[in-house]
């Protein structure tokens, strides 16, 4: 009786019910499990789609945006090659040109200045192994010389020629379009939005282009599926012309030209004794450096010296711009804070009243010029304020 006992405290298991609790349980993690590793093997071409489509369009940021920046001309003839028929050993032009650019720039060599004429072609070919590629040639001619050049391939993986392809004829549009950029308002290739600036000026695009290329990251999708995409990028506006040297009414001027930058700037420059005359040298000689920095542009400035009380370089009168386009003005300003009578340590230390004179006149009303910027010359804290030291 015992030993029976004992054998069914022994006999211990699962239930028919846990038992098929445990199966259906199982069931729906193998499900579960399956499921994901479908999705994941079915996004991995997506995936290494996406990564290429982005390797593509570094390299391409890499190269495109800058050769356009530099560019006078842009040539999209598919016979077009960059080393004019005398192409050095291990260059070979093969395949289709997409765009071919050029500038000329000058440089010194032996004491003379010479042009350098670069072209660079961006190139749709197909290597030994039966890949496209798109390649850029790049040719740098000195003075009229053999050209030097080199080779690097851009894009691997391109798309096969839709149709019949024959290199130097066929232009490969379905790798890169090159077009004039869309107006401002535009937004996309269908809008012709009614942009009263560029249609007042037929020049808008200033040599601008615009370069379209497309590219095959292997994915199932366009976009997101990491298939074909098109990356479209606008550069360039480069416009070049050459002024004679004799001519006195063909250079242009600072204030002819529309510009954000520029306006008035007051200088403000502590010249009390703490600061001492060898300390002195180098702060007059930083404005000075100032000053001829912004030479040339559209900017006024106005340098004010205070010590016990304020004044304005270079006049009597309470305040007095000195317009930076004008070379006059210029020499002028720099000749007054060169001055050994200006800019000199003595006194005491007054902000108060250099800054009152920038920004008010003498009966404490506003100036009808304000400078947009103030670069203040200190080394402490006022010994003097206007209650009991000012100019008047």
């Amino acid at each position: 009786m015992r030993d029976n006992q004992l054998s069914a405290k022994r006999d211990r298991g699962m239930t028919l019910p846990e038992l098929l609790v445990s199966i259906t349980v199982l069931g729906l993690i193998v499900t579960v499990l399956a499921t994901s590793i479908t999705v994941t093997l079915r996004q991995t071409d997506n995936t290494e789609g996406r990564l290429n489509v982005a390797r593509s369009e570094q390299t391409i940021g890499s190269w495109i945006p800058a050769d356009l920046a530099s560019a006078s001309t842009v040539v999209t003839d598919p016979s077009a090659g960059p080393c004019g028929g005398s192409c050095p050993a291990g260059i070979s032009e093969g395949g289709s040109n997409t765009m071919l650019l050029s500038w000329t720039k000058k440089r010194p060599v032996s004491g003379s200045m010479v042009d350098v004429d670069t072209a660079v072609s961006y190139r749709y070919v197909q290597d030994d192994t039966g890949e496209w590629l798109l390649r850029r040639i790049e040719c740098i001619t000195v003075d009229g010389g053999a050209p030097t050049c080199s080779d690097y391939i851009v894009l691997h993986d391109l798309q096969a020629p839709p149709g019949e392809f024959i290199a130097g004829v066929t232009s490969p549009d379905w790798v890169i379009i090159v077009s004039e950029p869309l107006k401002a308002c535009a937004v996309d290739e269908l809008d012709t939005c009614d942009d009263e600036l560029a249609d007042a000026n037929s020049d808008f695009v200033k040599d601008a282009q615009r370069v379209v290329v497309t590219v095959n990251g292997g994915g199932d999708g366009s976009g997101n599926g990491g298939g074909i995409n098109q990356i479209s990028i606008t550069a360039g506006g480069t416009r070049r012309s050459t002024i004679d040297a004799t001519s006195i009414t063909g250079t242009p001027t600072f204030t002819e030209a529309r510009s954000r930058c520029g306006g008035p700037i007051a200088i403000i420059v502590d010249s009390s004794g703490s600061i001492g005359n060898t300390n002195m040298v180098t702060v007059k000689n930083a404005v000075k450096g100032f000053i001829q920095t912004f030479a040339g542009t559209p900017t006024s400035i106005m340098v004010v010296d205070f010590d016990s009380s304020s004044r304005v370089v270079g006049t009597s009168a309470w305040t007095r711009y000195f317009d930076m386009t004008d070379e006059a003005e210029v020499s002028a300003l720099l000749t007054e804070v060169n001055k050994s009578s200006v800019l000199t340590a003595g006194g005491g230390t007054n902000w108060e009243d250099g800054w009152y004179r920038t920004f008010y006149n003498a009966d404490g009303t506003l100036q009808d010029v304000l400078p947009e910027r103030v670069v203040f010359f200190t080394d402490g804290i006022p010994t003097y304020d206007r209650q009991n030291q000012r100019a008047d």
